[in-house]
């Protein structure tokens, strides 16, 4: 009887904790009082502040087909919901939300994307890069070449190449007259992180950045 109990008390368990998912969020550029961001989830909500240096910690929510941020409002004396930026949900029981500004306000909207995250998608000593820049960009880090397109995304897993927990870090950016380093650095390779580098025209300046995240796993 005992064991039935334990087996019936199991399977109500795991059946609570089919249909969620494990999101940990990012946001940059970096905004000084931009004020909450809403995520919809069925008919509620979860207000979140991500931050930009780092992933945030895990949020768990019911899956969705989509993600959608925005603020709650009314319509018509009706709830309604102002969408700033939506994008398909993962497959993945964890993964990884980037909200991307379009404007210096969560009001001016968010290009947002969804990395299934764990162990089988995004490994410790791998890199994510995402060209959000309006050039087309190529690089060799830890003796890997790739090259992407605007709007393309990668996950590399380099070399190292500058001692063991060391890799070198070439990023190019292709001009009418061929292609031109803009970044040449050593970076690091360590067991228990990964890095996330995205590539951007500064909003302000039409420069190219870098936004590089850390993620201690």
């Amino acid at each position: 009887m005992k064991t039935l109990i334990a087996l019936l008390l199991l399977t109500a368990f795991v059946s609570a904790q089919e249909g969620k998912v494990s999101l940990r969020f990012i946001t940059f550029p970096r905004v000084k009082d931009a004020g909450p961001i809403e995520l919809l989830t069925g008919k509620s909500v979860v207000q979140l502040t991500p931050p930009s240096n780092r992933l945030s910690d895990p949020v768990e929510v019911a899956a969705q087909d989509r993600w959608r941020f925005g603020k709650s409002t009314e319509e018509d004396g009706k709830p309604a919901f102002d969408d700033w930026g939506t994008c398909n949900a993962g497959n993945a029981r964890n993964q990884i939300v980037m909200l991307l500004r379009k404007g210096p306000a969560n009001e001016d909207g968010f290009h947002v994307v969804c990395l299934d995250d764990g162990p089988k998608h995004f490994k410790q000593r791998q890199m994510f890069f995402m060209n959000l820049s309006r050039q087309p960009i190529a690089g060799e880090v830890g003796s890997v070449k790739f090259a992407l397109k605007p709007g393309d995304q990668t996950i590399i897993s380099p070399k190292p190449d500058k001692g063991e927990e060391l890799c070198h870090a070439t990023l190019l950016l292709e001009r009418k007259k061929g292609w031109h380093p803009f970044l040449s650095s050593n970076w690091p390779l360590t067991k228990q992180t990964r890095g996330l580098i995205f590539i951007y025209n500064d909003p302000r300046t039409a420069k190219l950045r870098l936004h590089t995240i850390r993620d201690f796993l």
